[in-house]
């Protein structure tokens, strides 16, 4: 019987020990950006309000370490320093970030839809990490909605 106790106890500090020690790896992250609105030039460079939203499918929170933006294929610029945004577990975060990009890039991007709606062509790019320090690259593509100045 002590031995029985003792092969069991044995089994489950195995088991426990063994599962513990697996690393939880992360899903990525999704990314989208709902609008993009122009808020200032200088020169030949616009600058540009982005609505981004994350949405983090894990049970644990992510950090999104870096962001990047490219509109109709032409890299932006951080417009301000960069910030790490935190996204809760299982939740959406829409956040606006300023960037910066060439006039040409706007003129190129702008699709005409009808009437006076527009549409630019985004890709994104970023990297995310976990509590324990997991990295999880993410993207996302699409076309967010050009929203005028009102």
């Amino acid at each position: 019987m002590r031995r029985m106790r003792f092969l069991v106890a044995s089994i489950v500090f195995t088991l426990a020990t063994a599962c513990a020690g697996q690393a939880v790896h992360p899903e990525a992250p999704t990314v989208s950006i709902d609008t993009v609105r122009p808020f200032g030039a200088e020169g030949p460079i616009l600058r540009v309000m982005l609505a981004v939203r994350l949405h983090n499918p894990n049970g644990f929170a992510l950090e999104v370490q870096t962001l990047t933006v490219a509109l109709n294929g032409r890299a932006s610029e951080l417009d301000g320093p960069p910030a790490r945004v935190q996204v809760p577990p299982a939740s959406d975060v829409s956040i606006e970030i300023a960037r910066r990009i060439p006039m040409e890039t706007v003129a190129s991007a702008l699709l005409p839809l009808g009437g006076n709606a527009r549409q630019v062509l985004y890709d994104v790019n970023g990297v995310a990490t976990a509590a324990a320090g997991d990295a999880v690259a993410f993207n996302g593509k699409g076309t967010a909605g050009w929203r005028a100045n009102q």
